[in-house]
């Protein structure tokens, strides 16, 4: 993301509200080390959301293994997580604008999470085991659940995403900054 045109991107070094209030888009990647997202920072985030932050969560931190569904009326969290790489657009929408994959598109990680939308959720990625990313409105706000690893290459290597999983990337973070 600190390549891109148009996005100023920074960590984070803390999951609170003075910090997260801050950015017009946060990015919550599965995290390393278990426990960092509980209830308590699922509640910073809803309400960040709720007060027109954007939010996109990836991997395991759409609610699965642990980790809180942050927007359960858009994600009500990961089903299950699948060896696959493969994955679609749904349908046309801002998240999936420009990408097109003759026969599919690839993202870099093994697996990816199969998310659970909500009544307000809508898929706009699938692989051939169901959805892989939902988005929605709440509260004056966007949410983008990612169930693939964006970021991540196989052995958990950092690894800038390329192809059509950046282009939806950064779809996501302009749809969520709107």
């Amino acid at each position: 993301l600190q390549a891109a045109e148009g996005i100023q991107a920074a960590p984070l070094s803390k999951l609170a509200a003075e910090h997260v209030s801050r950015c017009d888009v946060f990015v919550l990647p599965q995290t390393r080390i278990d426990g960092l997202v509980g209830q308590r920072e699922a509640e910073v985030l809803r309400k960040y959301v709720a007060e027109g932050g954007g939010l996109i969560a990836t991997h395991d931190a759409v609610g699965y293994r642990g980790m809180p569904a942050i927007i359960p009326a858009v994600c009500r969290g990961g089903a299950e997580h699948v060896r696959e790489t493969s994955w679609a657009p749904a349908l046309d929408h801002p998240l999936t604008e420009g990408i097109e994959c003759e026969g599919g598109c690839t993202h870099q990680y093994y697996d990816h999470v199969i998310v659970q939308p909500g009544d307000a959720g809508l898929v706009v990625a699938e692989a051939s085991d169901g959805p892989v990313v939902v988005c929605g409105e709440q509260g004056d706000g966007r949410y983008v659940a990612c169930g693939m690893a964006i970021g991540l290459a196989p052995g958990d290597a950092d690894a800038a995403p390329t192809g059509a999983e950046l282009r939806l990337l950064l779809n996501a973070v302009r749809w969520c900054g709107e």
